[in-house]
């Protein structure tokens, strides 16, 4: 099933803030992307899946392969967040994807969007559950976003497969507070036509 105008629209709204976050770092020219690619498992090469976005650097530390991307971003609306968590457990497990980071991003009409953060990858216990688990809601009978588990924080040492340089001042961690997550939320349901843009 091709992918709908939402998933696609949620996808590069999750992109737009890795981009502005990779720019503020002026490390987009070290950054490499996979777009549409398939990426097989490390155990086997017939067990392919294609993320919907992925970016890894393109000089990584020794150890770690420049052909295989760090993070990944799976969206999902028919998906089950059971069915995405899978997904993303198979992109964190070391010995198929290999990622260091995998986000979950389960949409639905409630409206409430669900964002779970996985880390895992070589020299990382495998995953057995999100490093961070964000629900955002609307209340009906308000109109507020509620967001529960925040902030979201996508940790550098782990995207960009080495620790921040001593003498850069603006590498670090991508961190979402309530308030960057509330815009999210209200820019995908805006376009999902469950809020309006006002609201």
């Amino acid at each position: 099933m091709a992918p709908s105008l939402i998933h696609g629209f949620t996808v590069g709204r999750l992109e737009k803030e890795i981009i502005r976050w990779i720019t503020g770092m002026d490390l987009l020219d070290n950054i490499e992307t996979w777009p549409g690619s398939g990426i097989p498992a490390l155990d086997n090469p017939t067990n392919i899946r294609t993320p919907d976005a992925s970016y890894g650097p393109s000089q990584p530390a020794v150890g770690f392969s420049d052909d295989r991307p760090s993070f990944v971003i799976e969206v999902g609306y028919i998906q089950t967040l059971p069915s995405l968590d899978s997904h993303a457990r198979w992109w964190v497990d070391p010995n198929k994807g290999n990622a260091a980071l995998c986000l979950v991003c389960k949409l639905d009409r409630t409206p409430r969007l669900v964002i779970d953060i996985w880390e895992g990858g070589a020299h990382i216990a495998p995953a057995t559950r999100p490093q961070y688990h964000i629900v955002m809601a609307q209340k009906r009978n308000t109109g507020e976003i509620t967001v529960r588990g925040n902030p979201l924080a996508i940790r550098f040492p782990l995207f960009m497969r080495r620790l921040p340089r001593p003498e850069s001042l603006v590498e670090r961690d991508l961190i979402l507070d309530i308030e960057d997550l509330k815009k999210i939320a209200r820019d995908i349901w805006i376009k999902q036509g469950l809020i309006r843009s006002g609201g």
